[in-house]
């Protein structure tokens, strides 16, 4: 099955912008599948609060408008310290192995 998926960047003053995690789109129901770094450390300073609880930020807003809302509002606005690249497919059995095989490709350090 195909799945749509945002990669979430953190693009912060004077430091250099990397990719945070991985949202994905389960069309079946329209729920957020997610997987976010747990290493902080390229964040300094008073952003790291931010940036740490983003996950809960974003997991709230798709239980409130679905994960395509989730999509599409962050598609819309999100342009400041918190971005989203061009949507991507990725293939899998089901969502969890398509949020891992995202992270994987475009989140994790090898």
């Amino acid at each position: 099955m195909e799945y749509d998926v945002l990669v979430v960047e953190v693009h912060l003053p004077g430091q250099r912008p990397f990719n945070f995690g991985v949202l994905l789109v389960d069309p079946v129901v329209n729920q957020l599948h997610a997987r976010f770094a747990s290493d902080l450390s390229l964040v300094t300073g008073e952003d790291v609060e931010v940036i740490r609880e983003m996950p809960t930020l974003l997991t709230s807003m798709a239980a409130e408008s679905g994960a395509s809302g989730l999509f599409a509002h962050l598609e819309d606005t999100a342009s400041n310290v918190i971005r989203v690249g061009d949507r991507r497919i990725v293939v899998a059995e089901d969502p969890v192995s398509a949020v891992s095989r995202a992270y994987a490709a475009y989140v994790a350090i090898p």
